[in-house]
């Protein structure tokens, strides 16, 4: 992913073990999730849930790195608006949040792109 011209659909995030060993998980995963915040508003969390074995973390050498997938939970997309919002990621296992979230601007179309394309059906009609 690019910060000057981000691509929603391809975001990443490099894990870089910057400590002098090799670092070893002790059963952690790579999971990343983004929650979008508008420009100077408040942060809101974000739903996950995940099977054990998804996402799985790989032992990192000092200096090597891990490109992983950025998940942007769905249910955020519908309350958002067109215009400028931050994307801050996190990693969940180890407690890791960006320092820098990623600046984007949000329009209509994209947003529309994003929503849940399938509606599930309210509940039946009452009886008669």
């Amino acid at each position: 992913m690019t910060r000057s011209a981000p691509d929603l659909e391809l975001l990443a995030i490099d894990i870089i073990n910057t400590g002098p060993e090799r670092w070893l998980p002790q059963g952690d995963s790579f999971m990343v999730f983004a929650a979008l915040q508008q420009s100077g508003g408040t942060q809101r969390g974000v739903y996950f849930g995940y099977v054990a074995g998804q996402y799985p973390a790989l032992p990192l050498d000092s200096g090597e790195y891990a490109r992983v997938r950025v998940e942007i939970d769905s249910s955020q997309w519908a309350d958002v608006h067109a215009g400028p919002y931050e994307l801050h990621a996190s990693l969940i296992d180890l407690g890791m949040h960006c320092a820098d979230p990623l600046q984007v601007e949000l329009t209509e179309q994209v947003i529309r792109q994003h929503l849940p394309r399938h509606h599930f059906p309210g509940p039946p009609p009452p009886p008669v």
